[in-house]
């Protein structure tokens, strides 16, 4: 496993609609001039988003390609690619990405991402992982109980009998 590159940091401007590519192992600290568009053109990546006049991180933000999020100007966030959906934790790839500006970008946007679709997705994995581990269980306890049901050597008798 790669340690991670240390963050490299670029502003988002109307001068900076080209996409960018970020390697397995890279991530990178972007901050919004203005309103606009992150959209994900390759891959997959993790944004960790947070809002200049909140103390605390608006959330984790997990987007695939040809997923988009709105951001506000001022708004900082850290990119990362990670494994698409569905594919083992391992099977990062490069992620591509632009930025547009877009005045139409509302806070109902953001606000869909970080408040319903990110839980979302987060409550689907942790299912995902609970009903793999109550599976294994159940397996576990029939084989166990399989164990428990074979029959059991006799006790000696003699030493424990008052005769």
């Amino acid at each position: 496993m790669r340690p991670f590159d240390a963050p490299r940091s670029f502003t988002l401007s109307a001068a900076a609609p080209a996409v960018r590519t970020l390697a397995p192992g890279q991530a990178l600290a972007l901050r919004a001039r203005a309103a606009g568009e992150l959209r994900v053109a390759r891959g997959a990546v993790w944004v960790t988003l947070q809002r200049p006049r909140s103390a605390q991180a608006l959330g984790d933000v997990h987007l695939g390609a040809g997923e988009r999020l709105c951001l506000q100007a001022g708004d900082r966030l850290v990119l990362e690619p990670i494994h698409p959906r569905g594919a083992p934790a391992h099977a990062v790839e490069a992620a591509a990405f632009d930025w547009a500006p877009r005045a139409a970008c509302g806070a109902a946007d953001v606000s869909w991402q970080t408040a319903v679709a990110a839980p979302a997705g987060e409550l689907r994995r942790a299912l995902r992982d609970a009903g793999g581990a109550l599976a294994r269980l159940a397996r576990g306890l029939l084989a166990w109980a399989g164990l428990a049901r074979q029959p059991r050597a006799a006790p000696r008798t003699g030493a424990l009998l008052n005769t």
